[in-house]
C-alpha cells in the first residue's frame, strides 16, 4: 500500500484531506518540519498545503526546502499535489516553474475533496516505466567494464562520485588516454543519485567552437550529465568561460545538471578552475599497474562468454602482455587480447598469437610480439623461437629499406573496387524490385505504398552517397604533405556524425591521444578515409550498439620509427566487416576497399580483423 505525506502548517485541513485520502494508502500528516518526519515511512505521494501569509513566497520557501530533503524510494522523485492558499498567491504557473523535478498537480481554492482523491490516484496510479532492455544491456556492458578494469585498484573517489550527498560536486577524471575517463563518465551517469535523463559528451575541440554550448541548450529543463572531455586542451579564454559556467551553478544542490570533466595534465587548467570542489578520480596508467594479467584473464573471460567458447591465455602469452609498456593503456590491452584469442587456432592462445602495434618488450618469454598485416592471417613465430620446420634458429637477414609510396599511387585495382560496388548497386535494386511487385499486387494497400516511398528515398539516398564517395575519391590530388593533429581530424569526424549517433542511441567510447606530436601526411586523404570507416561503421552497428574510437602514439623505440594507431571496433550482430574468401558477394565493402587504397598510398599500415563472431576491429597505423 502507497504512502502520503500531507505536509501543512495547518492542522484542521490535514486532518479532513487524510480522510479523503485513507482509502489510497496510509497518510501522514505533518508541518515541514524534517525533525517530525524522520521517523515516517519513504512517501510515494506528496500533497503540499500552501498556507496565507504576509509574504506570499514564505510558505513555498519552506515547502521547496522540505521536498529537497525528502528521502527518496526511488532514483525518481515522488509526484506531488500542491494545494494553493485561499487566497491565490503565489500562483499556479509560478509553482510549476518551481517545482519542476517531478510529476506535479496544482489544486486551487475551494478545494474539492473528490478532484483530490482523482489528482492523488493518477499520480500514483502513474506507471514508472522499466528500463528498456536495450538500456539494461548497454548498463550492464558499463558495469562490468568498469568492474573488470578497475578491479584491483581502491577509488573511493569513485564511491563519492556516485553518493547522493555529492550530487551538487563536479567530477574531474584525470589520467592518460585510454585509462577508462569515457567509460567511467557513463559509470557515474548511471549509477549517481538524483538520476538524470542524457549524457551530453561535449569535447574539447567543439568547446573551441561557436557552437559549443548547443547542447546544452537544447537541453535546458531536463535533469542531464554533461561530460567535458580534454578541458586541459583548451585555450585560457575557453577555460574561464567554463569556470563561468561550472562556477555558478555546479554547486546549487538543486541544479539539474551534473558536471564532469576529464584532463590529462591538471596542471595546464588556470588555477580558478582547478580550485573548484572537484571529486578527483585519479586513474594510473596501465603500465604502473601491477595487476595485467588479472586484466588480461578476465578480458579473455569476456570474450569467450561473447563468443561461446573456451578460451584463455597461456602463462607465456600472459607474460608477455604483461611486460609490454600498452602506451594506449586499457582500449589497447582489450583490443590485443580480442585479437589474439580470434586468432588462436584452440581454446589456448599461446605467445605465438599475441599480435600488438609495436614491440619488442622486456623479459625472456616475451621474445618480440607482432603484428599480422592485412593479408597475414595467421602470425609468423617470434624472432628468437625456431620455426616448427627448421632445427634451429638462424640469424635473422636486416630487414630491407621500405619503399617510398609513388606519389598519387592510391588506386585500388579494379578486380578490388567492381565487386563491392556492384553489391552496394545490387542490394536496393533488389529491395526495390521486390517492393515494386508487391505494390504491383496490393495498389490499394497504403502500409506498403507508405514502406515502398520511404524504401525509395532511402536507397536513393545511399546510391547518391556511394557515386558522390566515388567521385570525391577519383578527385583527389597529390599534394604536399602538411602537419596535422590525427586526434583532432578523428574528434571533428565524430562531430559531423554527431546528429546519426544521437539518433540512434548509439554508445559511443572515444580516446583520443590530444597530446600526440603531428602527423606529416596529406589530411585530406586521412580524413576522407577516417569519415568513410565511420560511415560504415555506423551503418552495421544497431541501434544502442556500442563504438569505440581511439588514437594511440608509439614513440620511436630502438629499431623501429615513431607511429601513431587509429583503431575503431564496434559490434555488428548482422554483418562484419570481412566476408568469405571463397563465397559469393565481395570479402570488404566498399568504404573498406577505398580506405586501405587511401592509407597505404601514404605509406600507411591498414587491417581489418572479425575477431569473434560480428566482431570488427579497423587497425591504422601511420608514419609520425
Amino acid at each position: 500500500m502507497p504512502t502520503i505525506w500531507i505536509v501543512s502548517k495547518e492542522r484542521t485541513l490535514p486532518e479532513t484531506l487524510g480522510y479523503h485520502l485513507q482509502p489510497l494508502g496510509r497518510v501522514w500528516a505533518g508541518p515541514p518540519d524534517r525533525g517530525q518526519w524522520k521517523e515516517a515511512e519513504t512517501p510515494d505521494l506528496i500533497v503540499l498545503i500552501g498556507a496565507d501569509t504576509p509574504d506570499d513566497f514564505a510558505d513555498l520557501e519552506s515547502c521547496l526546502d522540505f521536498l529537497a530533503w525528502v528521502p527518496r524510494r526511488r532514483r525518481a522523485p515522488q509526484p506531488t499535489v500542491y494545494i494553493e492558499p485561499s487566497s491565490g498567491r503565489p500562483g499556479a504557473q509560478l509553482v510549476q516553474q518551481l517545482i519542476d523535478d517531478r510529476p506535479l498537480r496544482v489544486l486551487g481554492w475551494p478545494l474539492e475533496p473528490d478532484e483530490l482523491v482523482a489528482s492523488a490516484s493518477a499520480l500514483l496510479d502513474q506507471p514508472i516505466r522499466p528500463v528498456s532492455l536495450r538500456e539494461r544491456s548497454r548498463r550492464s556492458w558499463v558495469t562490468q567494464r568498469v568492474e573488470l578494469f578497475y578491479a584491483g585498484l581502491d577509488l573511493p573517489a569513485l564511491r563519492q562520485a556516485v553518493d547522493p550527498r555529492n550530487a551538487h560536486r563536479p567530477v574531474l577524471l584525470v589520467g592518460e588516454p585510454g585509462t577508462g575517463r569515457g567509460i567511467l563518465s557513463h559509470y557515474i551517469h548511471q549509477l549517481a543519485e538524483p538520476a538524470r535523463e542524457d549524457l551530453l559528451v561535449i569535447p574539447a575541440a567543439s568547446l573551441a567552437s561557436e557552437s559549443e554550448l548547443s547542447p546544452l541548450e537544447r537541453s535546458a529543463g531536463r535533469r542531464v550529465t554533461v561530460y567535458f572531455e580534454g578541458i586541459d586542451r583548451v585555450e585560457r579564454g575557453t577555460q574561464e568561460r567554463l569556470l563561468q559556467l561550472l562556477g555558478s551553478s555546479g554547486a546549487l544542490e538543486l541544479e539539474p545538471v551534473r558536471w564532469i570533466a576529464s584532463v590529462s595534465r591538471p596542471r595546464a587548467l588556470i588555477a580558478p578552475l582547478r580550485q573548484l570542489p572537484w571529486i578527483r578520480v585519479d586513474l594510473p596508467p596501465l603500465r604502473e599497474r601491477d595487476d595485467i594479467t588479472a586484466l588480461a584473464q578476465g578480458l579473455a573471460r569476456l570474450w569467450s562468454k561473447r563468443a561461446a567458447q573456451p578460451a584463455e591465455l597461456d602463462p607465456e602469452a600472459l607474460a608477455a602482455l604483461a611486460a609490454y609498456a600498452w602506451p594506449g593503456n586499457l582500449r589497447e590491452l582489450e583490443a590485443v587480447v580480442d585479437a589474439t584469442l580470434a586468432r588462436a587456432g584452440g581454446p589456448t592462445a599461446g605467445v605465438e598469437d599475441v599480435s600488438i602495434a609495436f614491440a619488442p618488450v622486456s623479459g625472456e618469454a616475451a621474445g618480440e610480439l607482432h603484428r599480422a598485416g592485412p593479408s597475414e592471417r595467421a602470425p609468423a613465430p617470434l624472432r628468437g623461437e625456431p620455426e616448427p620446420s627448421r632445427p634451429s634458429v638462424e640469424p635473422e637477414a636486416p630487414a630491407p629499406p621500405a619503399a617510398e609510396p609513388e606519389p598519387g599511387r592510391s588506386e585500388p585495382a579494379l578486380a578490388d573496387v567492381i565487386p563491392p560496388l556492384a553489391q552496394e548497386i545490387r542490394e536496393p535494386m533488389l529491395a526495390l524490385r521486390t517492393y515494386a511487385n508487391l505494390l504491383e499486387q496490393r495498389p490499394e494497400d497504403w502500409a506498403v505504398r507508405r514502406e515502398f516511398s520511404k524504401l525509395v528515398e532511402h536507397d536513393l539516398a545511399q546510391l547518391e552517397e556511394t557515386v558522390n564517395r566515388l567521385e570525391r575519391f577519383a578527385s583527389l590530388k597529390q599534394v604536399r604533405p602538411q602537419a596535422f593533429d590525427l586526434a583532432n581530424v578523428v574528434g571533428m569526424e565524430l562531430e559531423r556524425r554527431g546528429d546519426k549517433i544521437r539518433a540512434r542511441s548509439v554508445v559511443l567510447l572515444r580516446e583520443l591521444a590530444t597530446e600526440a606530436p603531428p602527423v606529416t601526411l596529406q589530411e585530406d586523404r586521412i580524413r576522407f578515409a577516417v569519415g568513410m570507416l565511420l560511415d560504415r561503421a555506423l551503418r552495421m552497428v544497431p541501434n544502442g550498439g556500442e563504438l569505440y574510437v581511439g588514437t594511440f602514439y608509439h614513440p620511436a623505440i630502438e629499431g623501429r620509427a615513431a607511429q601513431h594507431r587509429l583503431l575503431i571496433r564496434f559490434h555488428s550482430p548482422e554483418e562484419v566487416l570481412i566476408g568469405p574468401e571463397d563465397g559469393p558477394g565481395p570479402s570488404q565493402p566498399l568504404e573498406v576497399v577505398l580506405s586501405r587504397a587511401l592509407i597505404e598510398g601514404v605509406g600507411g599500415g591498414f587491417a581489418v580483423d572479425a575477431s569473434g563472431a560480428q566482431d570488427n576491429l579497423i587497425l591504422i597505423d601511420l608514419p609520425s
